[in-house]
C-alpha cells in the first residue's frame, strides 16, 4: 500500500527462484502487511516482507501449517509466528499418501500448476531424477494449491 511499484521482472525472478527451490509460501493470518515506514501523507507506505517458506519435505512433515502476522512492538516490522501441528503419533514414521483428486481437473488453475510444476522439474540428471523431481514439486504445488482453495472457499 503506497510507495513505488516494484518492476514486474523482480517479481518474477522471486516466483522463479521460489519454484527452483521447491518452496512454497505458507500464506497468513491477520494483517498482510509485515513492515511500515512510519511516515505521513503521501509517503506512508506499507508492503508484506516476511513470509514464511517451506520446502516439500516440511509440508509432508507437518499435517497444520499457520502463519501469524502478530502486532507491532518496537520494530518497523510486525513478527511473523510459524504453528506447525503433527496430528499423528507416528507421523514421523508414516508417510501420508498423495492422492491427486480427478475432481481438480475441472478447477481453474489446477493444469497451471502441473505444467509449471514440471517445468521446474527439467534440469539435469537422469530421467529419474527428472520424474522423481517433477512428481515431488507436483505433489506440493498441488497440496498447497488444493489448500489454499479449500481455504477460500470456507470464507466465501
Amino acid at each position: 500500500m503506497g510507495g513505488p511499484s516494484k518492476p514486474n521482472k523482480q517479481m518474477d525472478d522471486f516466483r522463479k527462484a521460489l519454484m527452483d527451490w521447491d518452496l512454497g509460501d505458507l500464506g497468513f493470518e491477520g494483517s498482510q502487511y509485515t513492515w511500515c515506514n512510519n511516515r505521513d501523507g503521501s509517503e506512508f507506505t506499507k508492503e508484506r516482507l516476511d513470509r514464511a517458506l517451506v520446502n516439500g519435505a516440511w509440508q509432508h512433515l507437518y499435517d497444520t501449517n499457520s502463519v501469524i502476522t502478530l502486532p507491532v512492538q518496537c520494530s518497523d516490522h510486525n513478527p511473523i509466528m510459524i504453528a506447525s501441528k503433527i496430528f499423528a503419533h507416528f507421523q514421523n514414521l508414516i508417510k501420508r499418501i498423495f492422492r491427486y483428486e480427478v475432481a481438480w481437473d475441472k478447477k481453474e488453475g489446477c493444469e497451471e500448476i502441473i505444467k509449471r510444476a514440471w517445468q521446474g522439474s527439467l534440469k539435469d540428471g537422469t530421467k529419474a531424477d527428472v520424474t522423481r523431481r517433477g512428481l515431488e514439486r507436483c505433489r506440493f504445488q498441488l497440496r498447497q494449491w488444493n489448500h489454499e482453495s479449500r481455504r477460500k472457499s470456507q470464507q466465501d
